[in-house]
């Protein structure tokens, strides 16, 4: 039991605790006191006049944190408040960037993965009908500048024609696509014509008859 300075037992109240934390208000104390600030309206009309928020603006996790940033430069803002305002503003900054990556992520699962998918898709699927012609010489009819691209899919065209047996698939070119390096790609409107043409007999009789010298990429 604690002794005065007189030698006598000082006597407590245990049913009342000594701490600092007693005589704080509860949050919904402070929402309920007298001030002009007192719901999400009045707010935004208070950060507005004072210059703190802009009118019209959302006010973003982010934007938030900004705004308490700026609340500590305020006149007599003691150190203790200034600190803990700051603090908050911290982590508030900490939460908008998880919350972006969050949204980031989720834009990118539900919109552009979806997208990225269908590309590879349709890029497994062209790469399935084209044909690949290399090894062409500068002197080939088939190398640039020999001739228009007219008479190069007119060229590819004939000797199609001249391979053409009456079990095979109809063989319809959808388009020819030539580059400065020689290579030239043959685009075939169906996987299964593009596959017929790759049968190492026909293949050969293909490219016997447009160029010799040429070979198709496996």
């Amino acid at each position: 039991m604690p002794i005065t300075t007189k030698g006598t037992p000082k006597t407590t109240n245990p049913t009342v605790p000594a701490t600092r934390s007693s005589s704080r208000l509860t949050v919904n104390e402070i929402i309920a006191s007298n001030s002009e600030v007192k719901d999400a309206v009045s707010v935004k009309t208070h950060l507005t006049q004072t210059a703190m928020a802009i009118s019209g603006k959302p006010f973003s996790t982010d934007k938030l944190s900004d705004i308490l940033f700026h609340i500590t430069q305020l006149p007599g803002i003691t150190l203790p408040i200034q600190n803990a305002i700051r603090a908050v503003a911290f982590l508030l900054e900490e939460a908008a960037e998880i919350e972006t990556a969050d949204k980031i992520t989720k834009l990118f699962l539900t919109a552009i993965l979806p997208q990225i998918a269908k590309i590879q898709d349709t890029s497994e699927g062209i790469s399935a009908t084209v044909l690949e012609l290399k090894n062409i010489k500068m002197d080939s009819l088939l190398a640039p500048g020999k001739s228009s691209h007219t008479q190069l899919l007119e060229s590819i065209k004939k000797v199609i024609c001249t391979i053409t047996k009456p079990e095979s698939p109809k063989l319809e070119v959808r388009a020819v696509n030539q580059f400065c390096n020689g290579g030239t790609i043959i685009e075939m409107v169906t996987e299964n014509r593009a596959s017929y043409l790759k049968q190492e007999n026909i293949k050969t009789e293909f490219i016997k008859a447009l160029d010799p010298t040429a070979s198709i990429k496996d």
